[in-house]
């Protein structure tokens, strides 16, 4: 992952890039190569806000408003450079833990600014033992145009609604209900304006569907009229 970010931020322009981690309750290795990583960075001239902290989920923590809450963290640097500099960003990468590739995120961003989309998402696969082939793997937040579930299929089987499974074998963007996948890009607009879209749980008193906080957040870029 350093690796790519160091070739896309090179490509990009160093000086064009802000890079935001939040890191919480690893065992491992994780913030010593976090340290490393923030040394190097700064070597370069890009800019880099790393914290951290021991905090976990714990036992009494919802899963979605934990997993919300931690995705805010990575954006709170953003809302001080807004407050303190007035600097505002043209797109926001968020990757998961995924393998990524130098290609698929410049793609991603590309593709973003060229259908003007308010989230572009890749697709991301998991190989499957018993069918010796690669599925596509997270289809808890993936939805078509139709709000149905993508599949974890091969390639050539994960839509239901056929128009969008043949642009998606041609290699084309496809309109989608949600979407996440590993990396999105998103148009920043809706949070730096009102409503101030975030990462949150399902307003269950309200009746809302429970669901991700990555499909929350689809729906509320939705209403927030960034839909595409």
């Amino acid at each position: 992952m350093f690796a790519t970010l160091f070739r896309v931020s090179a490509i990009l322009g160093y000086h064009n890039v802000f890079v935001s981690i939040y890191e919480n309750g690893s065992t491992d290795q994780t913030k010593a190569l976090l340290r490393i990583f923030d040394a190097l960075t700064r070597s370069v001239g890009m800019r880099i806000v790393i914290r951290t902290s021991t905090r976990s989920r714990g036992a009494f923590n919802h899963r979605i408003e934990y997993l919300a809450e931690v995705r805010n963290a990575a954006f709170v640097p953003l809302h001080e450079l807004r407050d303190a500099e007035g600097e505002y960003f043209d797109s926001i990468i968020f990757m998961n833990d995924i393998l990524p590739c130098v290609d698929d995120l410049l793609e991603l961003i590309w593709q973003s600014r060229r259908n003007n989309a308010g989230i572009t998402c890749a697709a991301d696969y998991m190989y499957h033992e018993a069918i010796q082939s690669p599925v596509f793997y997270d289809n808890w937040v993936a939805r078509d145009i139709n709000g149905t579930a993508l599949e974890n299929a091969p390639f050539e089987r994960i839509f239901h609604h056929q128009p969008s499974s043949a642009r998606f074998q041609q290699h084309l963007p496809i309109q989608v209900q949600s979407c996440w996948n590993g990396i999105a890009v998103l148009d920043p607009a809706p949070f730096y304006s009102p409503p101030h879209v975030k990462f949150r749980m399902a307003k269950i008193t309200e009746g809302e569907c429970s669901a991700s906080e990555c499909s929350l957040i689809c729906n509320d870029y939705w209403e927030a009229g960034y839909g595409r």
